[in-house]
């Protein structure tokens, strides 16, 4: 493996750990990052097949619209792996000034809810 870049790397690196480490909560901050984006959308099925088949769960920050974006279409897109499901896996949280601008609102979304909210208004997710 150090013959490949960090991206590579980093893919297999988390989904070893999915599989060495089951029944488990992994975090991972800017998981955009390191991942060319043509690798986002199968690396986002991935992701969530791993933590489906090993049960595991997993806490992702981003801060890139494009992954998000990406990552909801792998999922609940025409072709995502989670358009049928009647139980939705994925939840997605929000952080926003609140109307007053004295403080933040955490908005809680399931996957499904943050995928039809980008679609239909382009509410902003980071």
């Amino acid at each position: 493996l150090h013959a490949f870049g960090d991206g590579m790397r980093r893919w297999f690196y988390l989904l070893g750990h999915m599989i060495v480490y089951k029944n488990a909560v992994h975090c991972i901050e800017e998981i955009d990052s390191t991942f060319h984006s043509t690798a986002h959308y199968e690396l986002s099925r991935l992701l969530v097949t791993y933590a489906q088949k090993y049960s595991n769960q997993l806490f992702m920050t981003s801060h890139s619209m494009e992954f998000i974006d990406t990552f909801l279409e792998s999922l609940y897109g025409e072709t995502g792996i989670l358009q049928h499901t009647t139980v939705d896996p994925v939840r997605v949280f929000t952080i926003k000034r609140s109307s007053d601008n004295k403080g933040h609102e955490v908005w809680p979304l399931t996957g499904k809810e943050a995928f039809e909210k980008r679609s239909q208004f382009g509410l902003e997710l980071r």
